[in-house]
């Protein structure tokens, strides 16, 4: 059984991201058992073959000629509405040839159509009915709202009272005796 943290340990050191902590600790571990050495120098070896295999790469046309091989199951009258062209497209950083379809199907230009109808039904019903829907009983909430309605006040409904008493509150005697102390806490 392998331990997991070791060869987490293991795989950060041939990525490079190993960090000093984590170097003391591998050492250690390496240094306290053979197997866990023996390990590593496997880790190690598979990285460097890694590093010296080229990337794989198929023959240029190997798409085409897979898909060609597959049985069509499309109809003629598919085919028509249906045209594919191949056209090249880069994966993986290098240039691959891809047979791509363009245009909608028969069967999927129907399913579009029965679905505006629907949408266009149900918006007919919600115009004429209305949306949200009204039902009875909000007739009262109107009426109530109505009879709330009132005029706005006028300089007519405003009455004052005595004159005298607001001239006394604007006079400069009542200034000095509101800054008087001692008439305040009369």
């Amino acid at each position: 059984m392998t331990d997991t943290g070791f060869e987490e340990l293991l795989q950060r050191r041939l990525d490079g991201v190993l960090s000093r902590t984590e170097a003391a600790d591998l050492e250690a571990r390496l240094a306290a058992d053979p197997g866990l050495r023996r390990r590593a120098v496997e880790f190690d070896t598979l990285g460097r073959l890694l590093e010296e295999l080229d990337e794989a790469s198929g023959p240029p046309d190997l798409v085409r000629s897979v898909l060609a091989a597959l049985p069509s199951v499309r109809t003629d009258r598919e085919t028509a509405a249906v045209p594919a062209h191949t056209s090249t497209v880069t994966r993986f950083g290098r240039p691959s040839t891809a047979r791509t379809q363009t245009g909608v199907s028969t069967m999927s230009k129907k399913i579009m159509w029965g679905i505006a109808a629907a949408a266009g039904v149900v918006l007919a019903v919600l115009a004429i009915t209305g949306y949200p829907r009204v039902d009875s009983g909000s007739e009262g909430a109107i009426g109530a709202a109505k009879r709330a309605q009132s005029a706005q006040l006028s300089s007519k409904d405003v009455v004052l009272g005595d004159a005298a008493v607001q001239e006394f509150l604007q006079s400069a005697e009542f200034d000095r005796l509101m800054k008087d102390d001692s008439a305040r806490q009369l």
